[in-house]
């Protein structure tokens, strides 16, 4: 009697493995942005800041070469936590997603970063976005 894959210990286990990568790097993801939403609040309570402290408290007009401080700041942070997003995205995909279809011999499984990927580039769903063509 032969054994089909799907009852392999081995792959049992590098299956774990790689669902609980899967699930760690989630949660990574998750942490990244919410500390991108508390940027962006505390973003928009330094510039409210700066603009109201302007127009009641009759500053100088100095406080309002700030901004493009503290914006440059805003915008480099924020893109830094995008683009750390956006490389673990693409490895979930590339890497977990498509290892686990392959392993499962089932293309539907784990589609979550691929759908995100056909949704935002407007792709049709055929397109091999998993395989990076």
């Amino acid at each position: 009697m032969t054994e089909t894959k799907k009852s392999d210990p081995w792959m049992d286990h590098k299956l774990r493995v790689m669902l609980a990568e899967y699930n760690s790097l989630r949660s990574d993801i998750k942490s990244k942005s919410e500390f991108q939403s508390r940027l962006l609040q505390i973003h928009i309570t330094v510039l409210t800041t700066i603009i109201g402290a302007f127009l009641y408290k009759n500053v100088q007009l100095w406080i309002l070469f700030l901004i493009p401080i503290e914006s440059l700041l805003f915008g480099s942070w924020y893109r830094n936590f995008s683009l750390r997003i956006l490389g673990i995205e693409t490895y979930i995909r590339k890497e977990i997603e498509s290892k686990v279809k392959e392993m499962l011999e089932d293309r539907y499984l784990m589609g979550w970063e691929h759908a995100k990927m056909v949704a935002l580039f407007h792709m049709q769903p055929t397109e091999k976005i998993v395989s990076g063509h």
